[in-house]
């Protein structure tokens, strides 16, 4: 399948039918790097740590944290946790005013199951609820983020839907095709999927642009030209944000819509509204 602008300096995507992967429906972005004893279980030939039997080194305490609960292990620039009801670990000495902190989280496992970020944090304790301060948690299973309070309990203030994640998961489909894009602008980015019996592609196309930009969609390998597309789009500007008192303020909409063909009969054509997440299912 090919896709190329149609109008304006010219801009091709490439599409073959030709599967260069397979995706496996409980990962999301994951690296599985064979390096210093990182694969065990029977995958590593290897099963002792080195010739002379020596062990890791302990990990360090965590002399710039108090820690309540749970085993935390240092790994790199990270830290990992079991999952244990309520285990945190909290700052020593740190005075912050207004500002931004960025963190990164990685679950393993989609359960449902609350794990983020504890900030204004005063009587920590060990156990859930056992300190006075703001949470800020996402859940992989429910894909939402929450917000709350904790004064010795729980107190809910919102949950956000991670709008993103919800529409890569619910258009899923094992096979990953090639794909090469050529825009002058670099705007639209594309990654094309099919499913195991062919019937059915998949299309996730961002445009950056703060223009729309008018598209045909060419199919190759003789496939005949779809004459409609299931689409799921995600747009607005780049100030727009989900807030507490309005959580869907920029959320997906769902329609199935009619393909026209390009002047030549050659393919489809669909316009990428500007600054957008766009999925089109076509069988």
């Amino acid at each position: 399948m090919a896709v190329r602008l149609c109008g304006g300096e010219p801009a091709t995507i490439t599409i073959t039918n030709k599967v260069s992967n397979r995706i496996t429906r409980f990962m999301t972005g994951a690296c599985l790097e064979d390096v210093n004893h990182e694969v065990y279980g029977g995958i590593y030939s290897q099963m002792l740590y080195g010739e002379s039997f020596q062990e890791p080194a302990r990990p360090p305490a965590l002399r710039q944290f108090h820690v309540y609960g749970g085993q935390w292990l240092p790994e790199g620039d990270a830290l990992a946790v079991s999952a244990e009801r309520g285990a945190k670990i909290v700052a020593r000495d740190v005075r912050l005013g207004d500002g931004r902190v960025d963190v990164d989280i990685r679950m393993p496992r989609k359960q449902d199951g609350f794990a983020g970020a504890i900030v204004k944090v005063r009587e920590a304790a060990a156990g859930a609820d056992a300190f006075i301060g703001y949470e800020v948690a996402l859940n992989p299973a429910r894909q939402v983020l929450r917000v709350g309070r904790h004064r010795h309990n729980w107190e809910f203030i919102s949950d956000t839907p991670c709008n993103v994640t919800q529409m890569v998961s619910s258009h899923y489909v094992p096979l990953r095709l090639d794909t090469a894009v050529q825009c002058p602008d670099h705007t639209l980015d594309v990654t094309a999927k099919r499913s195991e019996d062919g019937r059915t592609m998949v299309v996730s196309v961002v445009n950056t642009a703060s223009r729309p930009i008018e598209t045909c969609i060419q199919f190759s390998d003789s496939l005949p030209l779809p004459a409609t597309a299931q689409i799921t789009m995600l747009t607005g500007t780049l100030t727009e944000i989900n807030t507490p008192d309005q959580p869907r303020r920029i959320a997906p909409t769902q329609t199935v819509q009619s393909l026209s063909k390009n002047d030549a009969g050659t393919g489809v054509v669909y316009t990428f509204p500007a600054h957008s997440f766009t999925i089109l299912r076509v069988r």
